[in-house]
């Protein structure tokens, strides 16, 4: 009997500290957005090859290669920060395997689009492709400035923020009807 009382103290005891242990970090989907952004930013900065076979407007081009530019650099930059506590895992975005297979049916779709694309329709398909990256960055870039601890990743993420923000009203701008 004394021993039942006993391993019923323990128990409790044991569930009593498990209930009051301090749960991890909330870093999970933080982390997973900085994943997301390194995806983006990879992708972003090829952008400017499809205009090694189309031609664009010279202020379509230059709109394109500081696209790329910004996110080369922005890609490597992230990189660097990536081991500062605390630490984040750049390959793990956290899709489901169905979004991951959407994403890469839209890039697809997109491509076929561009390649196909001549003149203005490729202008606007490039336009609005590129409109569409830069806000998902702009959103990203806010959404991981709300919460990022480390001061160094912090900076970097305002001034990412602060650079696609131009370059999506530069998009824009290009897009209004001449």
């Amino acid at each position: 009997m004394r021993s039942a009382w006993l391993l019923a103290v323990v128990a409790i005891a044991a569930v009593g500290c498990a209930a009051r242990r301090a749960p991890p970090p909330a870093t999970g989907h933080v982390r997973r957005g900085y994943a997301l952004l390194h995806e983006l930013l990879g992708n972003e900065k090829d952008v400017s090859k499809l205009l090694l076979v189309k031609d664009v407007p010279k202020p379509v081009k230059q709109t394109i290669d500081a696209i790329s530019d910004v996110a080369g650099k922005g890609k490597d930059r992230l990189e660097e920060l990536a081991g500062a506590p605390p630490p984040i895992d750049l390959d793990d975005t956290g899709l489901p395997a169905d979004e991951q297979r959407a994403r890469e049916a839209i890039a697809d779709l997109r491509k076929h689009r561009l390649l196909a694309a001549t003149g203005r329709a490729l202008e606007v398909e490039l336009l609005v492709s590129q409109n569409e990256a830069l806000v998902y960055a702009i959103g990203l870039t806010e959404t991981l400035a709300r919460s990022e601890p480390n001061a160094e990743r912090l900076a970097f993420v305002r001034a990412l923020h602060e650079d696609v923000a131009r370059l999506q009203r530069d998009v824009l701008g290009l897009l209004r009807p001449r």
